[in-house]
C-alpha cells in the first residue's frame, strides 16, 4: 500500500507541474472557439445579405424580361473535345477525389513500410539528466545496453531503446517548452509497464520524488559502495571506460535505477515481466562495471 501511495504522489507532482500549461491551453482553446463562432456568424450574415441582393436583382431582371419579346434561340452545335481536353476535364472535375485516393494509398504504403522496417525494442531506458556530457555518448550508451539485452520479441535483434528526454524542469526560465515536453513524456512512461530502467541524477530525482518510484538496491548489494537508495552510481566505475568517456566528465550523482512494480494497475502484469528483463540487464551492467 505504501508503494502505491508513493507512486501516486510522484504522478501527482508531475500533474501539478503541468497544470499551469493545461489551464493556458484551455483558455487559448476557448478564445479560439469564440473567434471561430464570430467568423462564422459574420460569414453567414454576409451570405444572407448576398442572397437577398441576388433575389432583388433576379426579380428586376424578370420584370424587364416580361416587357421585351422573347427572341428565338439558335441551337448551338455540340462541341467535340479532343482526348487531351477530355483528360484535362476529368482531372478538373474529379481532382479532389483523385487527391484523396492518392493520399490514402500513400498513407497505407508508409504505414506498411514503417511497420516492416521499424525495429521494435526489447526494453526501454529513460535518460533525463541536467548538466551532463554523457548525452554526447548516446550511441555508445545504446550499444552498451544492447549488449545486455535479450531478444525478447523474437525478431532476431537485441535492441534496447534509450529515450533521451532532455531536462524535465525549467532552468532560469530558458527552457519552458522543452521542460514541459520532457515532463509529459516522463509522466506517460511512468504510467506504463514497458520502461523500467532510469538514468538520472539527484536533482531530477529530488524534483520529481523518484525515491518513491525506484527500487532501493542496497539490500541486494549491501557491500557495493556504488549502490545507493536510488540505484547504481556510475562515477568511479568502469562505466565511463566502457563507453569511452573520461570519468571526470560525469557528475557524482548520476545513477541508473529500476522502477518498482506498481500493484493494481492495468499494466501491472506487463510490468512484472519487463521487471525481470530490466533487472537482468542492470545486474549484468553492474557486474561488468565493477569487474
Amino acid at each position: 500500500m505504501s508503494e502505491e501511495k508513493n507512486n501516486k504522489g510522484f504522478l501527482d507532482r508531475i500533474k501539478e507541474i503541468n497544470e499551469e500549461k493545461r489551464q493556458a491551453e484551455i483558455e487559448e482553446e476557448k478564445r479560439a472557439e469564440e473567434e471561430r463562432i464570430a467568423r462564422e456568424k459574420a460569414a453567414r450574415e454576409a451570405y444572407e445579405q448576398r442572397l437577398r441582393q441576388e433575389k432583388i436583382e433576379l426579380m428586376r431582371a424578370k420584370q424587364q424580361g416580361d416587357d421585351e419579346p422573347e427572341e428565338p434561340k439558335e441551337e448551338e452545335p455540340k462541341r467535340k473535345y479532343t482526348l487531351k481536353e477530355k483528360i484535362a476535364n476529368f482531372f478538373f472535375f474529379y481532382k479532389l477525389q483523385i487527391i484523396a485516393v492518392v493520399g490514402v494509398i500513400a498513407l497505407a504504403g508508409f504505414l506498411i513500410y514503417d511497420n516492416v522496417t521499424t525495429v521494435k525494442p526489447d526494453c526501454s531506458v529513460m535518460f533525463t539528466i541536467y548538466s551532463s556530457k554523457i548525452e554526447n555518448y548516446n550511441v555508445e550508451v545504446e550499444e552498451l545496453f544492447n549488449s545486455y539485452t535479450p531478444d525478447v520479441n523474437g525478431d532476431g535483434k537485441n535492441y534496447c531503446e534509450v529515450l533521451w528526454m532532455g531536462i524535465p524542469f525549467e532552468v532560469d526560465g530558458t527552457n519552458y517548452d522543452q521542460a514541459q515536453a520532457a515532463a509529459i513524456q516522463m509522466a506517460a512512461r511512468f504510467q506504463t509497464g514497458n520502461t523500467l530502467l532510469v538514468i538520472a541524477n539527484s536533482e531530477v530525482a529530488e524534483h520529481y520524488g523518484l525515491s518513491s518510484a525506484l527500487v532501493d538496491m542496497r539490500k541486494k548489494y549491501p557491500d557495493n559502495e556504488h549502490i545507493g537508495e536510488l540505484g547504481f552510481y556510475i562515477k568511479g566505475t568502469k562505466f565511463c571506460e566502457i563507453i569511452g568517456m573520461p570519468d571526470e566528465e560525469i557528475p557524482e550523482d548520476v545513477f541508473i535505477g529500476i522502477r518498482k512494480v506498481v500493484p493494481n494497475e492495468s499494466y501491472t502484469e506487463e510490468m512484472k515481466e519487463n521487471y525481470k528483463i530490466a533487472e537482468e540487464i542492470l545486474n549484468k551492467l553492474i557486474e561488468d562495471c565493477m569487474g
